[in-house]
């Protein structure tokens, strides 16, 4: 690890406290509903697992274990989800 370039180039100086904390952007209303309408028309298997990591806070691990399936298949099942709500959103936009 210490012969990588990410170690060699990290500022090890700097602590994690110090640096400047990461902007939260809070959804207002009309873009949580457009994402709430979006997530409603993914398929069952990708909405669970959007559903279980995002609004209950489950690791892949735990959601594996809940649906009874890989936690490779779970981490699939989220890059195409995140892939289809990209394409949604996108071309919900274009409507507006």
């Amino acid at each position: 690890m210490k012969r990588s370039a990410w170690f060699r180039y990290m500022d090890r100086r700097v602590t994690p406290e110090e640096l400047p904390p990461v902007p939260v952007h809070p959804l207002d209303d009309s873009d949580a509903d457009a994402l709430a309408r979006v997530i409603i028309k993914l398929p069952v298997k990708q909405k669970e697992v959007i559903l279980l990591n995002y609004y209950h806070d489950m690791t892949m691990r735990e959601i594996a274990d809940t649906l009874g399936i890989n936690v490779s298949s779970v981490s699939g099942r989220l890059k195409h989800a995140h892939s289809k709500l990209r394409y949604l959103l996108e071309k919900e936009d274009a409507y507006e």
